[in-house]
């Protein structure tokens, strides 16, 4: 096909400003809990040495001005939602940065007060007043200053730093040379995909049956007790933190690929089942395991003409899946016998026979009313398991600045976030 057939998606009047429809992923969230102000993704960057104040209040707010959801609000009327976004110089980078002088943007000692301004910042953020970022400047004068980034999870996704980051980069870049900032231009905004995922979303009913069927299954209790709004949020979970060998790493990320023409997602998945299953026939389980799956969400080719590959956003999907352990036996299995090899090609195939990576199932659940009403008929799942095939890719941090994924600092916050799965 040549340039001149390729479909291209026309933006609505405005642009990517105006009315947003809420998406599955964003009606899912509200469907789980009203509290989600502190649903955040975060990221700390080196910043160039003795950057300026006003060089950065520029670079901020030519990215703000340029992405349209970085500028969105949520709000809602006793049970109506509605999601929007305002025009460009609507936020400002002023008001959104907050320095903070520090001796070195290293070592413990900076560790520690991150962590305590990354709390800060989560709290200074309101979807309802369209606070969706803050920022953090650790000015440590003529010596390597970070910047840290807190963005609301409704304005951003896994994908989304990658080119929020080198944005910023390529905006400082343009300030500096005394140039105003001009950024590569955003494919199809979020509120054009909003509506076409709306205008798209019959179509897919002819997967109805196959959702019906993924949830008509069993789905029995993991641990000891359903997931309790009031007392399981983020700061009363313990963390427990493994660390693979390289050689096992090497294993799931490119030998277990290459050999069954799968994904990482393959092994990783098969690995859950069969740890679930092993957990379960001690306790009367089930020959199923009952998964929910993220994706990117990133499909385009679902409203067609659309392209993403710019677009800030929350796109993600989930979607339920179920893998059969029947016919496994597991202590073969987890022995790394004959059995997990056939775990991982059955799972494999489970998931390629799920169209454009699930993406029809949110697009039913909350965007079309007669596939609404169906699918909602079933009990909310209580397995708490979910496995993100974005962070299932390994990533690389450089050492660039404006780069560095929370690479040589881990700082974190404690909150009353709800778990939401």
């Amino acid at each position: 096909m040549d340039d001149a057939d390729t479909a291209i998606l026309e933006e609505l009047p405005g642009g990517g400003v105006g009315e947003v429809p809420l998406t599955p992923i964003v009606s899912w969230m509200i469907e789980r809990t009203r509290q989600f102000d502190r649903h955040t993704q975060t990221a700390l960057l080196t910043l160039p040495p003795g950057i300026e104040q006003t060089v950065l209040e520029r670079t901020v707010q030519s990215v703000l001005d340029h992405h349209d959801m970085l500028r969105a609000r949520l709000q809602h009327d006793q049970d109506e939602w509605m999601m929007d976004v305002r025009p460009a110089g609507a936020v400002a980078a002023a008001e959104i940065i907050r320095r903070v002088g520090v001796d070195s943007a290293s070592g413990h000692e900076f560790s520690t007060l991150a962590s305590a301004e990354l709390d800060r910042a989560a709290g200074r953020l309101d979807p309802g007043a369209g606070s969706m970022l803050q920022l953090v400047w650790f000015d440590a004068g003529s010596q390597p200053s970070r910047l840290l980034i807190v963005a609301h999870h409704l304005v951003v996704d896994g994908v989304s730093w990658r080119i929020l980051v080198p944005d910023l980069a390529s905006a400082w870049s343009q300030v500096v040379a005394g140039q105003e900032p001009v950024l590569a231009p955003v494919g199809t905004s979020m509120r054009r995909w909003a509506h076409g995922l709306r205008d798209e979303a019959v179509d897919r009913r002819s997967e109805l049956d196959l959702w019906k069927q993924v949830l008509e299954g069993p789905d029995k209790l993991i641990g000891s007790r359903p997931l309790d709004p009031a007392v399981d949020v983020y700061d009363t979970v313990e963390r427990i933190d493994v660390e693979l060998s390289v050689a096992v790493t090497e294993d799931l990320l490119t030998t277990i690929p290459d050999v069954f023409h799968g994904s990482v997602n393959d092994g990783l998945m098969a690995g859950l089942a069969l740890a679930i299953a092993a957990w379960r026939r001690t306790r009367g389980g089930d020959d199923d395991v009952f998964v929910s799956l993220e994706g990117h969400g990133r499909e385009d080719h679902v409203v067609p003409g659309a392209d993403l590959g710019r677009t800030l956003g929350w796109f993600t999907t989930i979607f339920p899946v179920r893998i059969d352990l029947s016919g496994t036996d597991i202590d073969s299995a987890l022995d790394g016998g004959v059995s997990a090899g056939s775990l991982i090609k059955s799972v494999k195939e489970r998931l390629l026979a799920v169209p454009d990576h699930g993406i029809g199932y949110g697009m039913l659940r909350y965007l079309d009313e007669q596939s609404r009403e169906a699918l909602a008929a079933y009990p909310v799942r209580r397995s708490a398991s979910t496995i993100s095939a974005a962070t299932a890719q390994a990533s690389r941090a450089t050492s660039v600045t404006w780069v560095g994924y929370l690479s040589t600092t881990r700082i974190s916050a404690t909150s009353r976030t709800r778990i939401f799965r």
